[in-house]
Order: C-alpha cells, then structure tokens, then sequence
C-alpha cells in the first residue's frame, strides 16, 4: 500500500470502502476498494468479485488493475471511472439531454450485452454501480453480487427499487432479464433526472408501485403469474402510466421504456435486442 496515497473515499461498494488514489509510482489515479476480513464470509464474496473481474475486459466495465493482501484485509486496485452516476445527480447537479441519455444507455446495454454474453448476471445494477468520466465514458462496477449463469441463485438480491417483479415474487430460477428490468429503472431515472420511479419501502410496497407504473399483472401476460396470483392483491386503478410521468419524452422513448419494464421477464428485450433497437441506433 505504500505505493498508493489515498486522495478521497468516493463510495461504499456492497463489500468495501471504495477511494479515489494516487498510484505513487506512475502518478496516475486509481480507485482503491478496500475490504476488512472479518471472518463472516464477508471475503469470500471480495474474492468472487476479483475472481470476476479478472475475467472481464470491456471498455464499458471497470478494469481490475491488481489484488493487495495485508493482514488488515485486502485491497483491490482498479482504473479509476470517475464519480457514480447518483452521486454525480446529487451532488454535482446532473443535468442530461435526452441525446446524453441516449449515449449512456448505449454504453450501459453495450456493457450488460458483454457480461451475458460471458454468462454473467450482475445482480445488482443501479445507478450508485454506473461511474461516468469527464469524457462521458460509462463503466459498470461493483461486481460483489455478480454470478455466473450456472451458479444456484438466491432471491435476496438486487436493491429493493431495482428488483425485478420475478425475484420480488421469491423465485429463485432467474435469468439475465433481472438485469434488464434494473437497466430499465435506470433509464427512467436518467429521464426523471435522477429521482427513483420505484421508490418502494418492502417488497410487497415495491410491487404496488410497479402495478400503478406498468399496469397489474395477469396470468395471460405473464404465464408463471398463476403461481402468485392468489397471494397478491392486485391495486385498484392501476393502468400504464408511463406516458403520463415522461410525457416530454418522445413515442419512441416511452416504448423503448416499455420495452424493458415487462412483467414477464421473457417478453423483455435482451442487452443484445435493445442495442439494435432504433431508439438506441439513433443515439448520437
């Protein structure tokens, strides 16, 4: 560690506390994700991130540079992405066009696209796990929830106002489309400059919200549906009101947004369909 200055604690990772730094040696700045070892399986998720990490190379997914072991704990050394996109909304006053959103939306889908490409769910995608640059560069971080597509899944992942109804409802045998429903909450609130859509206290809240959002569920729009329907009350008057939050907003947006907000998580598009979609080509 004597090889690195810390300059400032710049986030709270979901294993780690995570610093901008100085690399002392060749003067270029870094971010450090230190993690304490305190025996309760706290490291054994660390090491599956840099397990992961190590395996990915994609200009739109934070780079592991190198591991440092102490008898403090350890501490994993990447390039530096700048500041998280909800700190850069609450702090720095973040002010996007739509033209801007479009881009990084691009970046995100280019940089979900690859990981399920490599059989990779994040788990965990939100807008405090999105760094943008001052060259509006976008690199996806904090791999701590991050599984292989193989690997026995749990429900209790992804932060309550990005969870996808499928893991809300507790169901366990999940895809890559969970991602895909955090890249849709993250689209929204690029629009909703920055406020949460989704704003749920608990789950069963959670799915409240998304009923007065999206509409309510059915068995005939979603199949697997059935399973849940006699332990969920659906609220009354709920329709799409998608139109009505982001009526500034372009047809081609609103359905784009459509697109990715779908109760089965099988009608939802996949990275690699949304990247071909024209709201996405048309991005400059």
């Amino acid at each position: 560690m004597q090889n690195y200055k810390k300059l400032n604690k710049v986030g709270q990772g979901t294993f780690g506390t995570v610093y901008e730094a100085l690399n002392l040696q060749t003067g270029q700045t870094c971010a450090l994700k230190c993690v304490k070892l305190d025996g309760k399986g706290v490291e054994i998720n660390s090491y599956r991130e840099i397990e992961m990490l190590s395996t990915l190379y994609h200009r739109n997914i934070i780079k592991l540079q190198r591991i440092i072991r102490s008898e403090q704990g350890l501490c994993i050394v990447m390039d530096y992405g700048g500041d998280d996109l909800a700190y850069q909304f609450d702090h720095q006053s973040l002010s996007l066009t739509e033209s801007q959103i479009r881009s990084l939306m691009k970046q995100l889908l280019q940089g979900v696209a690859y990981l399920h490409q490599n059989q990779v769910i994040h788990r965990d995608l939100k807008l405090s796990n999105i760094l943008v640059d001052k060259t509006q560069t976008l690199r996806i971080c904090d791999f701590g929830l991050a599984r292989h597509m193989n690997f026995t899944m749990t429900s209790g992942v992804v932060t309550l106002w990005y969870r996808a109804p499928e893991v809300l409802f507790g169901m366990n045998h999940y895809t890559s489309a969970i991602d895909m429903w955090s890249v849709g909450c993250i689209f929204a609130e690029l629009l909703n400059l920055g406020n949460p859509i989704l704003p749920g206290n608990n789950p069963a809240h959670q799915l409240q919200l998304i009923c007065k959002l999206i509409g309510p569920p059915s068995s005939s729009i979603w199949p697997d549906f059935s399973r849940f329907a006699d332990k969920f009350r659906v609220p009354e008057h709920s329709y799409n009101t998608l139109n009505v939050h982001f009526s500034k907003y372009s047809r081609a947006c609103i359905d784009f947004l459509n697109s990715l907000l779908v109760w089965d998580p099988s009608q939802r598009l996949t990275a690699a369909e949304a990247l071909l979609s024209d709201y996405i080509i048309d991005s400059r």
